[in-house]
């Protein structure tokens, strides 16, 4: 039986507008890696760093859509992202999102501290 021990890191980098970058590409890697640390989970980067790119699609996202090619593989345990806006700006697409997730039995963790809570895990 494969062990769920792998946890898939998504980084966006989006357009900002203020000097202080709270979502900075270097903050997002670095909070969403240490919760796989704290969970000792293996993680696997997906980053789409190269331009901002919009949460509202797909589009202009390739490594959003290999993430999401990877939630089937057997050893996948978790989807971490600095925020939910990181994912998609959408809430009816993130709602059908987490549905997959639960449906795979995969968890969703969200690493940033401007969070409500240090992180927020939904699904198990």
């Amino acid at each position: 039986m494969t062990e769920k021990n792998v946890a898939l890191i998504y980084v966006r980098k989006s357009q900002t507008l203020d000097k202080v970058d709270e979502n900075s590409v270097e903050r997002q890697v670095a909070n969403s890696v240490r919760i796989c640390e704290e969970n000792t989970w293996q993680y696997k980067l997906f980053m789409d760093v190269s331009k901002p790119n919009s949460g509202v699609s797909n589009l202009g996202r390739p490594a959003w859509l290999a993430l999401n090619q990877r939630l089937d593989d057997l050893d996948v345990v978790a989807v971490v992202a600095n925020d939910p806006s990181r994912l998609y700006r959408k809430t009816w697409r993130m709602a059908v999102w987490i549905e997959e997730l639960n449906e795979r039995g995969i968890q969703l963790l969200f690493a940033s501290s401007n969070n409500l809570s240090d992180f927020l895990i939904v699904g198990e």
